[in-house]
């Protein structure tokens, strides 16, 4: 479960990338079949992809070393100040990588993307998971 703080931050990073969904054909996922709105169903998304490296790098593996390491003493470099807090920081500071997706959308661009880097589809136009 999320903490509060951590909530009050994720919610300030989705009203500056917009508040709703930002699929490219437009997202009709939302109550009433408009825009989806609601934060809980709303993905903070890397648009050139390289998510799963920047949270290893910022994200609750480091938090846990700099723990572990001021306990052990062996040292360890500045504490991480919360992966969503850079992520604040970087969007309010002009950053373009990321967007927001609701769970579907987000769900359907890793299946394409997945779809379109098998070996068989490469180099094929249009890929065949983009019908």
């Amino acid at each position: 479960m999320i903490g509060a703080k951590k909530k009050a931050v994720r919610l300030q990073i989705i009203e500056a990338l917009g508040g709703r969904c930002m699929w490219s054909d437009g997202c009709t996922m939302g109550e009433n079949c408009g825009p989806q709105t609601d934060p809980d169903m709303l993905h903070i998304e890397h648009k050139n992809g390289g998510g799963n490296q920047e949270r290893k790098m910022f994200g609750r593996k480091r938090e846990f070393n700099y723990i572990r390491n001021t306990i052990s003493g062996t040292g360890a470099a500045a504490p991480s100040p919360g992966y969503y807090k850079i992520i604040l920081d970087r969007v309010t500071s002009g950053s373009t990588d990321y967007q927001l997706l609701c769970a579907n959308h987000n769900f359907k661009k890793h299946a394409i993307d997945r779809c379109c880097n098998k070996k068989e589809n490469r180099g094929k136009v249009p890929c065949p998971c983009a019908a």
